[in-house]
């Protein structure tokens, strides 16, 4: 359980971090979903621990946008690795 919530968490850190990147780059929607994607983690993260069923579901699908976040940032990073 710590693992896997140090994992979470330092996943939406990258959210951050990767917004401020994006905005020093002026790239304003990438901006928003990396920031939309850390802070909506973030409290359906905080959420599982009141065994809210809603929040659960909140949470799953929160994670599966997190992860598809890191899969479409990758695919960004390769793609401009490939043309350079």
């Amino acid at each position: 359980m710590i693992m896997g919530s140090l994992s979470f968490l330092t996943m939406i850190a990258a959210c951050f971090v990767f917004a401020r990147r994006f905005a020093s780059q002026k790239h304003s929607g990438w901006v928003i979903y990396s920031v939309a994607t850390g802070v909506l983690f973030f409290i359906a993260f905080v959420g599982i621990s009141t065994g809210n069923l809603w929040l659960n579901s909140a949470f799953v699908f929160t994670a599966l946008n997190a992860y598809i976040w890191i899969s479409v940032i990758a695919a960004r990073i390769l793609a401009r690795q490939s043309h350079v």
